[in-house]
């Protein structure tokens, strides 16, 4: 957390929104974190709860609470890989028996994709935009395949030359070959997760599949890209923008899997 006052003002602003202005009485909240968090970055986030106003807080590893979130049976004694493409930062983690096995995070999420999606339409189209822009513009024609597919949209943004507002045609295609590089990192991340994953969980994998969860998971192609490059079913959670509030929601209802999911 790098601004602890939006962070708490924030949390606040949740918290009244659930139960009303009756904050005296302080929810039970869960947090997920990313995998591998320091004591000092979890202490942080515990601080920021607890001044706005939470009675207890449990902090939850986000791919564990991706996992529950889709409805993966985590506590048996099966592996099960789950895929959770947030906006900064991909995590793939092996599970079984209820924990997190193994665990990859790369730096690479939705955010990369916009990114790299404003900095092709200056250079290719002359044309600057919004990262808001980028991110409408990847959800309506976005792919990771991008050969042969003739969606296209009309984007407004400020021409690189003049300064002036234009409006530039994009295609699905032009957009797919933006996300080529953080598609790549994304998949190649996938597959090197795969060749440290423990022989038998592996071969768990192989017969339940791969599941992608996360906000960047609904991109077009993505599953198809991941399957192809692992040759296994790859499947997209439902809803899978809310995966991992879901399943720490779950946890919540339960004390017991609270306890055993809280780090």
């Amino acid at each position: 957390i790098d601004e602890f006052e939006i962070a708490e003002a924030l949390l606040r602003h949740q918290m009244v929104a659930v139960q009303g202005r009756r904050l005296w009485v302080g929810p039970r909240v869960a947090m997920c974190i990313p995998y591998g968090t320091t004591e000092v970055e979890k202490r942080a986030v515990r601080e920021s709860a607890e001044a706005a106003g939470a009675r207890e807080v449990f902090l939850v590893e986000a791919p564990l609470a991706a996992a529950a979130g889709t409805g993966l049976p985590i506590e048996q004694a099966v592996g099960h890989m789950v895929v959770d493409i947030g906006g900064g930062s991909t995590e793939i983690a092996v599970l079984s028996l209820g924990g997190i096995v193994y665990c990859r995070s790369i730096k690479v999420g939705g955010d990369h994709m916009d990114q790299a999606l404003v900095r092709y339409l200056e250079r290719e189209k002359g044309v600057t935009v919004g990262t808001c822009t980028a991110n409408a513009l990847k959800e309506s024609i976005g792919t990771a395949f991008p050969h042969g597919d003739t969606r296209t949209e009309v984007v407004k943004g400020r021409d690189v030359d003049t300064g002036f507002p234009r409006a530039v045609e994009v295609t699905a295609q032009d957009v797919g070959f933006a996300l080529t590089d953080t598609v790549e990192m994304i998949v190649d991340a996938v597959v090197g997760s795969m060749e440290h994953t423990p022989p038998d969980l592996a071969a768990d994998i192989s017969e339940t599949g791969i599941v992608i969860a996360g906000g960047a998971a609904q991109l077009t192609g993505l599953d198809r890209a991941i399957g192809q490059a692992t040759g296994m079913a790859v499947v997209v959670a439902e809803s899978p923008e809310c995966a991992a509030v879901r399943g720490a929601g779950q946890f919540l209802e339960s004390a017991a899997r609270l306890r055993e999911a809280a780090c």
